[in-house]
């Protein structure tokens, strides 16, 4: 006895079709919008890389310079007047050197091998310029004289830069 089959309603070509290999408009949605989430993440963080170089840079600048000042102010014997040592930092295009009494200093930087920090490749700082502080921490000029201004001191390259300033009066590093 043969039994016939019932024809295929509508109900079941839709469940058929639910079934079937292949992604929903909701998945592939899904999809774009994370690889769109990675694509921005990392295109941001290849381009601004160089910022990061430049803000890490002046960091350093600013804890070397200050690390001059303590030096200055350490090494100073004022109740006998012995020790008129000035310490400092000579700044040139893209290294800056650390000094005292205006020439290049026996001691490293800390944290470095070298009296010298040599900036990263395509790094340049402005202006060259030395920058000495007396034995109370005050920044002074090549004579020792106060200095009569605030001291900028840019790193840059090219695209970026931050300013790292010296205040006259006082030594502070902004």
């Amino acid at each position: 006895m043969k039994l016939l089959s019932m024809p295929k309603t509508n109900k079941n070509i839709i469940s058929d079709k639910k079934h079937s290999a292949g992604f929903t408009i909701i998945e592939m949605i899904a999809v774009l919008i994370i690889l769109a989430v990675v694509v921005v993440v990392a295109v941001t963080r290849y381009t601004s890389q160089t910022y990061y170089n430049v803000t890490t840079e002046a960091e350093i600048l600013k804890t070397n310079l200050r690390y001059a000042q303590f030096r200055a102010i350490s090494d100073a014997d004022t109740t006998y007047g012995a020790n008129n040592a000035t310490w400092g930092v000579s700044l040139s295009g893209s290294s800056y050197t650390l000094q005292r009494n205006g020439a290049a200093a026996n001691t490293n930087f800390p944290g470095e091998n070298f009296p010298t920090h040599g900036l990263p490749s395509g790094i340049s700082i402005s202006p060259a310029a030395n920058i000495a502080y007396s034995i109370w921490g005050i920044p002074v000029d090549a004579s020792g004289a106060n200095l009569t201004a605030n001291v900028p001191i840019t790193l840059s390259d090219g695209s970026s830069s931050q300013t790292v300033t010296v205040v006259q009066h006082t030594g502070f590093i902004q």
